[in-house]
C-alpha cells in the first residue's frame, strides 16, 4: 500500500479558507476508499483554537486516512508540526504540501529524500505576491532555490502558471490540477 502524505498550516473541519479545504478532505477521503493509498495529513490548530476543537489531536476518517492536529506554539508556527514532518517524512512514498510560505515547506523540502510536490494555490500569483511582506517572500523564495530539484508545483490553472513563472522564472516543473 503506498503512503501519501499531506502537509498544510490548516485543514478540515475547519472551512473559512472555503473551497480549498473542503476540496482536499473530499479528495482525500476518495483516494483514501480505493485501498490501495493510505493519507495522513499533518496540520495545525491554527484556526481550531476554540470550542470543541480546542483540544482536537486526530481525525480518524476511514481506516486509510488520518488527520493530526498539533497545537501553535507561538505566531502560526506549531513546532510539534515541524517536528512531526522531521521525523516521519521520509515514512512516506509521496509528500504534497498545500500552500508556500510557511515553515512547514521549509522543514518539509530541508529533511525530505524524495520529490515533493507543492500547491501554492494562488500565492506565488503576482497580485499575492506583491501585496505585502515582498522581502520576506524574496527571501523564502531564495532559501527554496536551494531545493528545486526536489520540488514539482501542481497549479489549478494556466493562468497560475503564467503569473507564477514571471515570479520562479520558469525553473520547476509543473504540472495542472484543475480545482
Amino acid at each position: 500500500m503506498k503512503k501519501l502524505l499531506l502537509i498544510i498550516p490548516s485543514y478540515y473541519p475547519f472551512n473559512m479558507n472555503g473551497g480549498p479545504v473542503i476540496f482536499l478532505h473530499k479528495l482525500m477521503e476518495r483516494i483514501s476508499m480505493k485501498k490501495e493509498i493510505k493519507v495522513t495529513v499533518l496540520t495545525s490548530l491554527l484556526v481550531l483554537t476554540k470550542g470543541k476543537y480546542k483540544k482536537m489531536k486526530k481525525a480518524k476518517v476511514n481506516e486509510n486516512y488520518n488527520i493530526f492536529y498539533e497545537r501553535i506554539s507561538f505566531g502560526f508556527i506549531s513546532l510539534k508540526l515541524i517536528i512531526k514532518i522531521i521525523f516521519n517524512i521520509n515514512k512516506y512514498d509521496h509528500i504534497y504540501i498545500n500552500s508556500f510560505f510557511n515553515f512547514y515547506t521549509l522543514t518539509s523540502l530541508l529533511f525530505c529524500k524524495k520529490k515533493v510536490a507543492i500547491s501554492p494555490r494562488g500565492q506565488l500569483m503576482y497580485d499575492n505576491f506583491y501585496n505585502k511582506s515582498v522581502y520576506k517572500k524574496k527571501l523564502f523564495l531564495s532559501l527554496i532555490e536551494l531545493f528545486k530539484n526536489k520540488i514539482y508545483f501542481i497549479f489549478s490553472s494556466s493562468q497560475e502558471v503564467t503569473e507564477t513563472q514571471k515570479i520562479l522564472l520558469n525553473k520547476y516543473k509543473y504540472i495542472i490540477l484543475p480545482n
